[in-house]
């Protein structure tokens, strides 16, 4: 059956894996050509958002009102988010020339994400809807947990997108807008677990919303900036240490 209790906030929740398949397919046809680092990297992450974004979104979509189900899809989908989002966590201290802190601390999130994802299979999450907006109803500890691990996730890369040093103002202007987009979703993420009120969840999944716009918005300036001329040499996108291109 269609889940008409849940569709606005898993609508949202597929439009935002979308985007996010994107950004993947981008960084994917990027590496296929440089076969540098970064791109794989961007790839691999987009790879892991989409699909548990995508899984947020369907399950809520065609499995309503089967609290269980839903509970362990929910649960199973951080498994491919924290993945994707730990490798744009190794990046950003590859670019940063942090080698130490590129094994560690990767390592350290991958064991407190496992350990959280267990935790949640044995104390399933109550995931319940009013108005179509999703809430998920959990202890503090775990949504103390989650906003933790995914404010190290998405701040840490969001800062890297907002001030790696590039050339050309197209490729400034493409990073901020990614940047800014890790920001605002991110921290509209953060926002649910802090209020259970109907109206700050609302305004938490709008904000997610907006995260996403601003990141498919960056895709759409690098598409027209393109069509107006050709890329000069001197705006060939650079991050140093490591050259990349998407």
């Amino acid at each position: 059956m269609y889940g008409i209790v849940y569709t606005p906030t898993a609508t949202m929740y597929v439009f935002d894996a979308t985007v996010v398949l994107w950004l993947m397919v981008r960084a994917y046809r990027a590496h296929r050509q440089t076969g540098n680092m970064y791109s794989q990297m961007m790839y691999r992450m987009a790879a892991g958002v989409a699909a548990a974004l995508y899984i947020f979104g369907f399950s809520h979509l065609y499995l309503n009102e089967q609290e269980v189900a839903l509970g362990v899809l929910f649960v199973l989908a951080d498994v491919p988010l924290f993945a994707g989002l730990i490798y744009g966590v190794k990046l950003v201290f590859n670019v940063w020339n942090k080698k130490k802190l590129e094994f560690w601390f990767p390592m350290v999130l991958s064991i407190l994400s496992a350990i959280y994802i267990v935790y949640r299979l044995v104390y399933l999450p109550n995931i319940y809807s009013i108005s179509g907006v999703i809430f998920f109803d959990e202890s503090i500890q775990v949504k103390v947990a989650f906003i933790l691990l995914l404010a190290t996730m998405t701040f840490l890369p969001g800062v890297f997108f907002v001030t790696s040093k590039v050339y050309g103002l197209k490729n400034r202007i493409k990073k901020f807008l990614i940047g800014l987009s890790m920001f605002v979703a991110g921290g509209g993420a953060l926002l649910a677990p802090l209020n259970d009120s109907f109206l700050v969840t609302q305004i938490s999944h709008i904000i997610v919303f907006l995260g996403f716009v601003i990141l498919a918005s960056s895709f759409v300036f690098d598409i027209l900036y393109r069509g107006k001329k050709a890329l000069q040499p001197s705006e060939q996108e650079v991050i140093t240490p490591s050259s990349n291109t998407l």
